[in-house]
């Protein structure tokens, strides 16, 4: 009776002409305190879809403040959230396993549940072992439910400015499905929401949280995936591949700034100098020490540093650098070529449209158009950033016919791109060609002449556009 007199104050006091606008004035405020009033209100009156989103608001506005428990407290009053529990539970538990990596005194406040304080065995067994007993998901049949629950949400692909809590709920969106995937043998769906996870991270520029999900999930590789998926022919290979791809990816960057002295800032990301048409390319620096967003480096990664003779490699790292092979895909080298093709075309193209109105802005403003210049503006020279190769082709002149044949060209090749090549993201092969070329420089004979020539044919046939073209007179000349 008190709770109801309570809710029926608060309505008054809104002005609201029922519980349920109540609530929804209630949400309005955004704080977490007015979120699960609102949604315990909208519970009373039987609006159930309502309230279970604004609890789940709830717990993601907790999040701001790493309350673990009292987001599990605002899920656990609906069934419908049940699935969002266990992603709020991997979160937390992967947010943990970070924070014991790092100093003492860089560790935050945290109010973690009691099954986050075991930090021993691998951390998927823990994850399994949390999820049977706390929220008693034990059968084949409980993690199906849970699996077809949270299919059902889908988050949009990440950026190099998402927010970093939201960018980790949405990664551990995908490492549950991978587990729960796992849990009930769907190994072809494991390895894609596994791969998404990756990508996420990739995309938002974010190495860190790569590797953190390198590790906390594919602690020895990924050889076990492969004898899971069995038949080299399964759907989910070219998947996998990609998969196997970021792995070797981020062990070969891990030995390239373990072979410099002192480590370079992590920033130091080739691949942060460029933008791509697709977000599963979309190449930024990871923190504001790297190169500026848009345009390539002022000169390849390091350049100053001169190879140290006596530098040696661990058998572990002679192993990554063989794995590198993986990396040097020519079919996926041409797919991304022909990306960036499309990309640098469609900026040069922006760039006439704004020169066109901005030409045509200062002509109304100078009363009418110059009845002298009759070409228009769109067809007048403009350095295109494919042409930029040298000094003199920098003014060459590029008419709106000849980017549209560019762009007519580079979009039938990609359209010929068997579709699994396309669907899965892969790694930069010319940014991969380049570290590897940097680590021979650094190791002289450590990485075979082989693998070096192969790098440097693939970065003369397919390092054509800006963003490469620099580098490429570097290693390639």
């Amino acid at each position: 009776m008190t709770l109801c007199l309570s809710f029926l104050l608060y309505c008054s006091y809104l002005g609201a002409a029922s519980a349920y606008d109540a609530a929804k004035v209630l949400a309005k405020k955004g704080d977490a305190a007015s979120l699960r009033t609102a949604a315990e209100l909208a519970s009373i009156v039987g609006e159930d879809e309502l309230s279970a989103s604004l609890a789940l608001r709830c717990a993601q506005e907790l999040l701001l403040t790493r309350n673990w428990v009292r987001a599990q407290e605002a899920l656990q009053l609906h069934e419908s959230l049940k699935g969002q529990r266990l992603v709020f539970c991997l979160l937390e538990l992967l947010s943990k396993l970070q924070e014991e990596r790092q100093p003492s005194e860089s560790k935050s406040s945290s109010s973690y549940n009691a099954w986050s304080t075991d930090t021993e065995g691998p951390f998927t067994e823990r994850v399994t072992a949390v999820w049977r007993s706390a929220f008693g998901l034990d059968t084949p049949e409980q993690h199906q439910a849970a699996l077809q629950q949270l299919q059902s949400i889908q988050y949009p692909s990440a950026t190099n400015n998402a927010p970093s809590k939201q960018l980790l709920l949405h990664i551990c969106h995908d490492l549950t499905l991978a587990v729960l995937s796992q849990q009930t043998a769907s190994w072809d769906k494991a390895v894609e929401a596994l791969l998404r996870a990756v990508v996420r991270s990739y995309d938002s520029g974010n190495f860190t949280v790569m590797q953190d999900v390198h590790s906390a999930f594919l602690p020895e590789g990924c050889d076990h995936l492969r004898d899971k998926l069995g038949d080299r022919q399964s759907p989910a290979m070219p998947a996998f591949k990609s998969l196997e791809a970021f792995f070797i990816y981020g062990r070969l960057y891990e030995l390239w700034w373990s072979l410099s002295r002192p480590r370079p800032e992590s920033s130091v990301w080739v691949r942060a100098a460029h933008r791509r048409t697709s977000s599963t390319e979309r190449h930024q620096p990871l923190g504001d020490a790297g190169p500026e967003a848009g345009g390539p480096p002022a000169s390849p990664p390091e350049p100053s540093r001169p190879p140290e003779p006596d530098v040696g490699l661990t058998e572990e790292s002679e192993r990554v650098l063989g794995a590198c092979k993986e990396l040097f895909s020519e079919t996926h080298a041409s797919l991304q070529n022909s990306r960036r093709t499309v990309a640098e075309v469609q900026e040069t193209l922006a760039e006439m449209i704004r020169q066109h109105q901005k030409s045509q802005l200062c002509k109304s403003t100078a009363n009418g158009p110059d009845t002298n210049d009759p070409e228009p503006e769109a067809e007048r020279s403009l350095s295109s950033p494919q042409s930029q190769g040298s000094k003199e082709a920098k003014n060459e002149p590029v008419s709106l016919p000849e980017l549209t044949r560019r762009l007519t060209e580079a979009n039938e090749k990609i359209a010929k791109f068997p579709e699994s090549v396309k669907t899965w993201p892969f790694p930069d092969v010319l940014e991969c060609c380049l570290v590897l070329l940097h680590i021979g420089s650094q190791c002289p004979g450590r990485v075979t002449q082989e693998m070096q020539q192969q790098a440097r044919e693939l970065l003369q046939k397919y390092g054509n556009t800006q963003v490469y073209q620099r580098h490429c007179q570097t290693f390639c000349t």
